[in-house]
């Protein structure tokens, strides 16, 4: 993270305390992930698993704090500033789309297929699948076992790793928050 210049410790400094705080501070839980519209291909299940799970006022508070950044952002850099994100963003797809951001360092389902020279439209239908499926799972698992904070954000990245499909090498420091779990658990 700090050779590339990433965000990844902040990340997962967010990810990490918005979990611990799940459960007794479930609106402070909800202001710090909201944080993450910062990085939103990280974020991808947190809407479905708080669902999922009831948590009703983290959910709200993670909306209205995005809400809130987005719009102190626009208060900063106007709506030139956001033009520029929006024409920046079809960018950042097609730079994905055409090979620009190198597979190789991409870790998920639709790059590794496309380092296999799998066509486009096929690696993106298999990462759909896998992530449809993972967020039924992650969702089954929170609505039937009400893990508390701390496990269902160990869940939660567990997850998310394997559903989106831009998840670069710098990104894999959010798994130190399930190894963590396992070990605080004794798992």
């Amino acid at each position: 993270n700090l050779g590339c210049g990433q965000n990844g410790a902040l990340i997962l400094a967010i990810l990490a305390l918005g979990f611990a705080w799940l459960d007794r501070r479930p609106v402070w839980a909800g202001v710090v992930l909201g944080a993450l519209v910062i990085k939103p291909q990280l974020a991808i299940l947190l809407p479905f698993i708080l669902a999922a799970s009831g948590r009703w006022r983290t959910f709200f508070a993670t909306g209205a704090s995005a809400a809130a950044l987005c719009g102190l952002a626009f208060s900063v850099v106007g709506a030139d500033g956001y033009a520029a994100f929006f024409a920046n963003s079809t960018y950042a797809r097609e730079s994905l789309n055409r090979g620009l951001v190198d597979p190789a360092l991409m870790q998920s389902l639709y790059a590794g297929l496309r380092v296999l020279k799998t066509p486009m439209v096929t690696a993106y239908l298999a990462q759909g699948l896998l992530s449809i499926t993972a967020i039924a799972s992650v969702c089954y698992i929170a609505r039937k076992y009400k893990p508390d904070g701390p496990a269902l954000g160990a869940l939660t990245v567990a997850a998310t790793v394997v559903a989106t499909p831009f998840m670069l090498d710098y990104d894999l420091l959010i798994c130190a928050l399930p190894m963590g779990w396992l070990i605080l658990t004794g798992a």
